[in-house]
């Protein structure tokens, strides 16, 4: 892998996008996990829109805002430092939205439950960020695969199983390509891949 293709990996799997991945993928595979039965096709896929309206363009908005006032220096939060304030801010607006849609849009009970445990685990990573710094993309795919992981535990079939598989592939190229990138060491990737593994499959599969 050079460092272009790298790049890309990277930010074709940004930790904001993988919401919207997920529920654009469950929509099209198993749209009554995260759907009651009810909606249209047409109201399924204006939640995905949704989704990413209030977990990417929102937050990244944001960012923006703030790297226009000078209190982060790029987007890609290299800084240990830099990462508190995003990291609790964009922790909260989870919170806020898993709020939304459990109240509001009358979804299921994993939809909200995604929701959570994002929120937790940037906050968990915000406090791991106090003292060291943990690689937010490792942290991301590891909470995919956690959850796949207790949604094919509870739910078991074919396409959550191929849906597994091919989150796992891209698990893989994500943290190779972090490595790739020398953004971080082995160890804040491979710590960011368990963290968010354990905590998304307790979540999910407690919840």
């Amino acid at each position: 892998m050079d460092n272009k293709s790298a790049h890309v990996i990277s930010f074709l799997f940004h930790p904001l996008l993988l919401a919207t991945y997920i529920f654009a993928a469950f929509i099209f595979l198993e749209p009554m996990v995260v759907v009651p039965a009810g909606y249209s096709s047409v109201a399924r896929w204006l939640i995905v829109l949704v989704v990413w309206l209030t977990t990417f363009a929102i937050p990244v908005l944001s960012l923006a805002l703030l790297k226009f006032m000078g209190t982060i220096k790029s987007f890609t939060l290299r800084n240990r430092q830099e990462r508190l304030l995003p990291f609790f801010y964009i922790a909260l607006f989870y919170a806020l939205t898993a709020y939304y849609f459990s109240a509001q849009m009358m979804v299921t009970g994993l939809t909200a439950g995604i929701f959570v445990l994002t929120a937790i685990m940037i906050f968990a990573a915000a406090v791991v960020t106090l003292f060291w710094q943990i690689s937010a993309h490792a942290l991301g795919v590891g909470g995919l695969t956690g959850t796949l992981l207790a949604v094919n535990l509870m739910l078991p079939g074919p396409q959550v199983n191929y849906l597994l598989l091919v989150v796992v592939l891209v698990a893989g190229l994500v943290m190779s390509a972090r490595l790739r990138l020398q953004a971080h060491t082995p160890a804040q990737v491979y710590a960011g891949f368990l963290l968010g593994l354990f905590i998304s499959f307790m979540i999910i599969f407690w919840f």
